[in-house]
């Protein structure tokens, strides 16, 4: 996965490069024809085809008249000079003339061109001159064509309009005679240093449409992208990469829609502007643009020294800016050239952090690396064309698009890569929840069969008393069908552990079976005689299988229904034979059982009295009126306990239903969560609760109710239901009813 994504981002680098070398080779072969050059004033264009060739450059040796103050016409004014002198364009006014004249970069002057037309020249011409410093006005052929604003011979008297200035000129002569008179009382450098073009009207006009296009598409798209980084940053105040990057698109918009390289888009858009405004917000942003460029790098992969060298270029980049306002217009200052040199430095050391990125192995930084590549590129290319070195098409937009577009690829990485591992978390969060569900669901069988086991073994301990006392082989089935005791013998006939038997299925000891004979033995209900069930195939320890016969017979214990089964070879369970009688026996233990209990439960009602024989007869005819008293009352009694297990069975009903209105959950639940009545889990995975089921029916209930388990069951459920209702206060009237009772 690491490789591919390291394979992808090469090959994205190596698309950049191509991109960028594309745009180096359409812009070198933009102009395939090389333009020729003036020398001496004169500028031969005999074979030039202007439809074919396209617009020429009015470059090379000018006549040129420094501080000329005659009067006389233009062309007079340069070829009445006693020594012709030179100067070339495009150049600043600095040093001296090929006269030896010096120069100041404030002053005025007059140029001449003479341009020798082809035979084939079109009738209209149009001349396009930028770049120049301050004012300019040009002259064909001693006719005044257009001008730049107003020409002075001091700042009161010179007040500059334009940047740029198109020309047109109608001539039947076969050459042109170029004037330029030029003044210079508010920039701090003068002279013509721009662009300066000869062409038809609609070859002048295509030369600054693409660039005025692809200007106001470039500021509009960083503009749009700066104020979507500063929102991001807005929302999330942590990725302080979002702001950095935003106010970077922010200063480049500023620099591309104020750029001269922009087709002076900004003169057409805002033509009240100053001009002295226009030439400062051209060059103001690049205070800004390499410090938040080293903090935009940095915030993404920190270096030890970064603030330390963020300090150094914010400090060089407050003192251009500074120096920028409060100096005059200064386009073409040498102090501008020297922190365009002097930062340049900041884009070696990002190659030298990228390299150290790139060898310990930090993924997406080659993305970055390529748009930081181009953007240098860019502004190399653009120092050297204001020093003349190079003349080519502006890279900037190139730059800045490739370093968005290297930008928003790594950002849709880090995004792509995010949204990965939210998804790949969210699936094992997912996984994990299933999973905890999955084992509470466990837990809480695991904790209902644990109690399950203890009731079992509990009963196992109370029914081992009295049964492993019988010689007969005995099991024991609750209404799980669940085995809940055998005894010793049992464990002679068959082979299987006691231990290992508690709580397993019964009809997982039953093999090859009729399915009626099963069905009949476990729905088996009778109270008033043992059943007899011949043969039943048995499942020993060893695999074997044997024959067995049964005597079944129902009794209960502590509210707990039970089968208990005499188990014998099969044909040896006869009427009247000991596994019979010991049958009959625990039935009419379990019938005594009940009748003690019924007996204890009328006696407890009464009050006892004194019955000894040594007592007078008075006394003794009292005690038997008293206890015939006794009796009466306890006839009473019962009517009145007739009463009390309706109500009873009444206030359970409305406990349940209560339960299940308030809480929307199973009286499974009720019966779990008040630890008061037992709960079985079926082999479906269904909760049963047959001790809590025989109390919702009078048939049912049993003779001698848990008045105990009945109070705290209403109570339980009135403490846990806050909704108040109609069933609440039904069960709070009948739980009154059943107290007074």
């Amino acid at each position: 996965m690491a490789q591919r994504g390291y394979c992808g981002s090469l090959n994205t680098a190596k698309t950049f490069c191509l991109v960028v070398i594309l745009f180096v080779i359409a812009g070198c072969s933009s102009n395939t024809v090389q333009s020729p050059r003036a020398d001496k004033g004169v500028l031969n264009l005999s074979s030039w085809d202007f439809e074919r060739d396209g617009s020429v450059k009015l470059f090379g040796e000018w006549g040129f008249s420094w501080q000329n103050s005659d009067n006389s016409t233009a062309v007079s004014a340069i070829e009445s000079q006693d020594i012709r002198d030179y100067y070339h364009i495009p150049g600043v006014w600095q040093g001296k003339t090929t006269q030896g004249v010096p120069l100041a970069s404030q002053g005025y002057a007059t140029y001449h061109l003479r341009v020798q037309l082809p035979e084939n020249a079109p009738e209209s011409l149009s001349l396009l001159v930028s770049g120049g410093m301050s004012v300019w006005q040009i002259l064909i052929n001693d006719k005044k064509e257009a001008s730049s604003g107003i020409l002075g011979r001091s700042r009161n008297s010179e007040i500059p309009q334009r940047h740029f200035v198109v020309a047109h000129a109608f001539s039947s002569k076969p050459y042109l005679d170029i004037v330029l008179r030029v003044s210079n009382f508010h920039n701090l450098q003068g002279g013509i240093n721009g662009e300066m073009r000869l062409g038809t009207a609609r070859q002048i006009d295509d030369f600054y449409t693409l660039p005025r296009i692809l200007g106001a598409f470039m500021g509009g798209a960083l503009l749009c992208i700066s104020l979507v980084y500063l929102v991001l940053f807005g929302v999330r105040r942590q990725s302080r990469e979002n702001l950095y990057f935003g106010l970077f698109c922010l200063a480049w918009c500023v620099a591309i829609l104020f750029s001269p390289s922009g087709g002076f888009l900004m003169t057409t858009l805002v033509p009240a502007l100053p001009w002295e405004w226009y030439i400062t917000l051209s060059m103001l942003p690049y205070g800004l643009t390499i410090p938040l460029m080293l903090m935009f790098y940095h915030s993404l992969s920190p270096k030890r020294y970064g603030v330390i060298v963020q300090g150094v270029y914010w400090v060089l980049g407050v003192l251009y800016m500074g120096y920028i306002l409060l100096t005059p217009a200064n386009a073409y200052d040498p102090v501008l050239l020297k922190y365009y040199f002097l930062t340049s430095t900041a884009f070696i050391y990002i190659f030298a952090c990228f390299f150290i990125d790139l060898v310990r192995g930090k993924r997406g930084m080659i993305l970055l690396s390529v748009g930081y590549l181009a953007l240098g590129l860019a502004e190399f290319n653009d120092i050297l064309f204001d020093l003349n070195i190079v003349s080519t098409v502006d890279f900037r937009p190139v730059g800045v698009f490739v370093v968005i577009l290297s930008y928003a690829f790594f950002l849709a990485a880090r995004f792509s890569l995010a949204f990965t591992r939210s998804e790949t978390l969210s699936e094992e969060l997912r996984e994990r929840n299933a999973q905890l569900v999955h084992y509470n669901k466990l837990k809480r069988e695991l904790v209902l069969r644990q109690k399950t086991e203890r009731d079992l073994r509990g009963m196992q301990s109370r029914l081992s008393t009295i049964l492993d006392s019988l010689d007969d082989a005995l099991i024991a089935v609750n209404q799980s069908r669940e085995i809940a005791f055998c005894n010793q013998p049992f464990e002679m006939l068959t082979g299987h552990k006691v231990d290992g038997l508690l709580g397993q299925p019964f009809m997982g000891l039953l093999k090859e079976t009729d399915a009626s004979q099963s069905k009949a033995l476990l729905e088996y209900e009778s109270r008033e005689q043992p059943g007899v069930f011949d043969p039943i195939s048995f499942g020993k320890e060893d695999g074997s299988i044997c024959a067995m016969s049964l005597v079944v017979t129902n009794i209960e214990i502590e509210d707990e229904p039970l089968q208990l089964m005499v188990v014998r070879p099969a044909g040896a369970q006869e009427k009247g034979s000991a596994s019979f009688v010991s049958a009959a026996m625990l039935q009419e233990l379990d019938a005594n059982r009940q009748r003690i209990l019924k007996l204890e439960e009328a006696m407890l009602s009464l009050e006892t009295g004194d019955y000894e024989g040594q007592q007078e007869i008075k006394d003794d005819l009292k005690a038997l009126d008293d206890l015939l008293d006794h009796f009466g009352k306890r006839v009473a009694v019962t009517e009145k306990n007739g009463d009390k297990r309706q109500v009873a069975v009444k206030v359970m009903q409305l406990a349940v239903e209560c339960w299940k209105d308030a809480t929307g959950r199973p009286k499974a639940d009720m019966a779990e969560l008040s630890g008061i009545w037992n709960v079985y889990m079926e082999k479906d995975g269904y909760y049963r609760t047959q001790t809590l089921d025989k109390y919702l029916a009078e048939e049912t209930l049993p003779l001698k109710p848990r008045w105990k388990k009945v109070h705290a069951t209403a109570q339980f459920v009135i403490a846990n239901c806050d909704v108040e209702s109609s069933l609440l206060q039904e069960l709070q009237d009948a739980f009154r009813e059943l107290k007074a009772l």
